[in-house]
């Protein structure tokens, strides 16, 4: 992600949206529909006749260590041809929103444990 702001005020809650912008897409509104705080997430976003949710979801996983597991669906008439089209993109931007999670947590954690 390029950036990310929150449209109904000041963070995460079920039913808040916040603008994506990311590289070579149009910015895209994004809703939370789920969330279990230190836990879960999902959000989705519509854009001609694409639908698409994404799921983040954290586990611990022995001390001071954490799996994250992405999911990212598309439906609606589009959706095949969306994916078609941008699956290599979509692939090579979920595998940087991982390397981005993996190094900010590493950099709040240094110098902690």
């Amino acid at each position: 992600m390029r950036k990310l702001s929150w449209i109904d005020g000041a963070g995460m809650s079920v039913g808040s949206r916040a603008r994506v912008e990311q590289p070579k897409m149009p910015a895209l509104v994004w809703e939370v529909c789920a969330l279990e705080p230190g836990v879960s997430f999902s959000w989705r976003t519509k854009k001609s006749g694409v639908a698409a949710v994404g799921l983040h979801v954290l586990e611990p996983n022995g001390p001071n260590r954490t799996s994250v597991t992405l999911g990212f669906d598309q439906f609606g008439p589009l959706a095949k041809v969306a994916e078609a089209v941008g699956r290599k993109r979509a692939v090579r931007y979920i595998e940087m929103e991982c390397d981005g999670l993996k190094r900010y947590c590493e950099e709040q954690t240094r110098g902690t444990l």
